[in-house]
């Protein structure tokens, strides 16, 4: 169990930190535009995702897995943005484990290349598959990237429901291999955060590169294993803004990024407060609409309207908040409301230049209650002129 390490201030205010031992950087990949793109209904244009990459780049990810190599010839447009941009390293495109996809991948000249395999005998068995075919694909594949491209990432999909044997069988091919980055996915997002840290300790013990990890949110536990991830050593986590993706989706960005950040006091190297501009474009491209609760770019989330809230979010705004807004370009709002209490009115008020004791507030407020008035901001105004006059 992680215990509170540090309460530190900062800025304007108290600020807490989790511990965690983990102290390399973790480093934040960003799939919007290759899994994200395979959620159902969503297609982005090729200007958006040249607009998409260029704020993922501001952003600070650390890589963009771009597409998908068998498809992504059709979009000429972006493949030439993608070819002429100086961060052209820091670009990555997904394939199967057959020659004809690595072929067409190393065309586009990126820096990275990934090769996703299953590595669980369930999918296995559905494919007609052996464990045979997956370690003799992965020599073929990983030696011809090796040809021509620098750097080469293996996915081992469905890791989460694979026998652990034979995930050691294809680790130690892949160290045999030279292979730079082993990404284990939680493909139908079936795990949790104690069984991801037990995976996560077992591949980064015996894998020599760097470790990824992928997760999907079918069970709503797609950041917390990202975070159990992290503490565990892994340093490398794939993302989706907005989380989009199949299904439910996979690690939202935005989320992974934050709990690092406050969770557990990690620079991930991202760029906390330019997430919401990022969010809503990839939300306006697919018209989709970014839920008032979603958490760190919801619009609600640092809005108050409980009288016990408000009345503690005046005092400091952390005592109803995991952060101070401002760190991620937001600001913390009272909202009057069926809730609210007196000092929230007082401060609705005072803001519209009707100062009145608290007194005088919980007057106007019981007043509202029992007209059975709207409690909102003109309301309560109407009845703080009155009460003056």
């Amino acid at each position: 169990m992680r215990q509170w390490q540090r309460m530190q201030w900062q800025g304007h205010g108290l600020y807490v930190r989790m511990h965690t031992d983990n102290t390399e950087r973790i480093f934040l990949n960003d799939t919007t535009l290759r899994d994200g793109e395979q959620g159902p209904g969503i297609s982005f244009d090729e200007q958006n995702k040249i607009r998409i990459v260029d704020l993922l780049l501001d952003v600070g990810v650390h890589e963009i897995e771009v597409g998908i190599a068998a498809t992504l010839y059709h979009e000429k447009k972006f493949v030439e943005y993608l070819q002429k941009s100086s961060s052209n390293s820091r670009f990555g495109i997904w394939c199967r484990a057959n020659i004809a996809d690595i072929e067409k991948a190393m065309v586009y000249g990126f820096g990275k290349i990934h090769i996703s395999i299953p590595v669980s005998d369930f999918q296995l068995s559905h494919m007609g598959k052996s464990r045979a075919w997956v370690l003799d694909s992965l020599k073929r594949c990983v030696n011809k990237v090796k040809e021509e491209v620098g750097f080469v990432s293996v996915g081992a999909q469905d890791a989460t429901r694979a026998d652990w044997g034979f995930l050691h069988d294809t680790i130690d091919l892949l160290n045999s291999l030279s292979v730079n980055r082993l990404r284990f996915s939680d493909t139908v997002g079936i795990s949790t955060p104690s069984a991801i840290g037990e995976l996560s300790r077992y591949i980064v013990q015996h894998f020599n590169g760097e470790v990824e990890f992928h997760g999907h949110n079918d069970l709503g536990m797609a950041t917390a294993n990202c975070i159990s991830a992290a503490e565990n050593g892994v340093n490398q986590l794939s993302t989706t803004t907005n989380g989009i993706g199949e299904r439910a989706g996979n690690a939202p960005l935005e989320q992974v990024a934050a709990a690092m950040q406050f969770g557990l006091g990690m620079n991930c190297g991202i760029e906390l407060k330019k997430l919401e501009t990022l969010c809503h474009t990839v939300a306006n491209a697919i018209s989709r609409t970014i839920p008032v609760d979603a958490p760190v770019v919801g619009k609600n989330v640092f809005t108050h309207e409980s009288g016990i809230h408000c009345h503690g979010q005046l005092k400091n705004s952390l005592m109803y908040q995991p952060f101070f807004a401002e760190e991620i370009g937001r600001k913390s709002e009272l909202k009057v409301g069926k809730h609210s209490g007196s000092a929230a009115v007082c401060a609705l008020l005072e803001k519209h230049g009707q100062g009145l004791t608290r007194a005088a507030a919980k007057k106007i407020l019981t007043e509202a209650h029992n007209s059975a008035l709207q409690i909102n901001t003109e309301n309560l105004l109407r009845l703080a002129a009155k009460a003056t006059n």
